[in-house]
């Protein structure tokens, strides 16, 4: 949709949207009926002329064309997801809320598509004139060897990790919800599952982890000790562990055998994460880690206790007239608020995080030889 200047744009788009929810039935196809003198006329003349509405100066009919009726379903859905969260509505309600977009229409043009439902496009909805959706790439084409993961699986495991953090010491009260779901080649291994949550948990990884799960009969104990000085071990009644190390098992060497692994960051405070396998899908392993869905704030970095987070965040928010300087400070100290944009900007750097850990296992190997 090309326009003379910004204003001209955004007039478009919400005639159009606007168009669309108050549509009614109409003979011939799609259609609503309003009144032309609501809208500049050179606005509807404009949308006439890209050939997504029809209507009639002398009329009170605005007719939306079936390409206008894609056009308007995508400029919605990407108002509910910019919007939504904004206005305290979570990602599900969004992705609940009319229109629903379907990988078929997001071929023909519609957009943006819910973070699923792009999942499924872009598994294999084919036709000739698929587009696929914009969707940048975070892992090496042809990663070094000594990065362990296996480049010939295709598939890629869709996990959800989740954090809960009660807001007293009952067990009755709230519990502060923080998750995402992430899309993660199967080929990948621990150490690079490690950094993906880092990146999405908006955290800097300064400090010991470790995954713990069950195996072919074994409890497996996952981490980087000699890297990292220890493992971060989350809590369990099991006394029988087997270390291994995270750059040297790949995830397809456990899942989806198992479905659930516990992590935990930080051998001093009590953040354990619950991963579950949700599913597996194929033909997107290139895509690299992908932010699918997600909601909450995460704890920030130096925070050690639930109670220690949840004053923090309280002090945040509780006036909002100081939101915007608290916030500023709180980046300062390594804190932010949990936004798709965000996290997905940050998984651009998933690389550039994998490299940084690959020289640190180098000279830690190096400096094993030498003692």
């Amino acid at each position: 949709m090309l326009c003379n200047n910004l204003n001209d744009k955004l007039g478009c788009l919400f005639v159009l949207a606007l168009a669309y929810l108050n549509m009614g039935p109409a003979e011939g196809g799609y259609g609503t009926f309003l009144s032309s003198q609501a809208y500049d006329p050179s606005l509807l003349e404009r949308l006439q002329s890209y050939g997504l509405i029809r209507y009639s100066p002398q009329g009170e009919v605005i007719q939306l064309t079936t390409e206008g009726v894609h056009e308007a379903r995508g400029i919605l859905k990407y108002l509910q997801l910019q919007l939504g969260p904004r206005m305290g509505a979570s990602l599900q309600e969004i992705r609940r809320a009319h229109p629903t977009l379907y990988a078929e229409e997001a071929v023909f043009g519609a957009g943006p598509l819910t973070m699923t439902e792009l999942v499924y496009a872009l598994a294999g909805v084919k036709t000739k004139e698929t587009r696929t959706p914009n969707l940048t790439p975070t892992s090496l084409a042809d990663p070094p060897v000594s990065y362990g993961r296996d480049m010939s699986d295709d598939r890629s495991f869709v996990l959800r990790v989740s954090l809960a953090i009660s807001e007293g010491r009952s067990y009755y009260h709230p519990r502060h919800e923080c998750w995402r779901t992430v899309l993660v080649p199967a080929g990948l291994t621990f150490l690079d599952l490690h950094l993906v949550i880092q990146l999405v948990f908006c955290w800097k990884d300064l400090q010991p982890f470790g995954f713990l799960l069950n195996s072919k009969k074994k409890n497996l104990l996952i981490g980087e000790r000699e890297a990292c000085g220890e493992i971060a071990r989350p809590k369990t009644g099991k006394r029988s562990l087997v270390e291994v190390q995270a750059s040297k098992l790949t995830l397809a060497e456990v899942f989806p055998r198992t479905r659930e692994a516990s992590y935990r960051y930080g051998a001093e405070g009590n953040w354990t994460h619950l991963i579950s396998l949700e599913s597996t899908e194929r033909g997107m392993a290139k895509l690299g880690p992908q932010l699918l869905d997600g909601a909450g704030d995460a704890p920030p970095e130096w925070t050690r206790t639930a109670s220690e987070f949840l004053d923090f965040r309280n002090k945040i928010y509780e006036d909002g007239r100081t939101l915007i300087r608290s916030l500023s400070e709180s980046g300062e100290k390594g804190y932010q608020p949990f936004e798709h944009a965000t996290v997905r900007a940050r998984l651009a750097g998933f690389e550039d995080e994998r490299a940084r850990w690959e020289q640190k296992l180098i000279e830690t190997t190096r400096k094993a030889e030498r003692d």
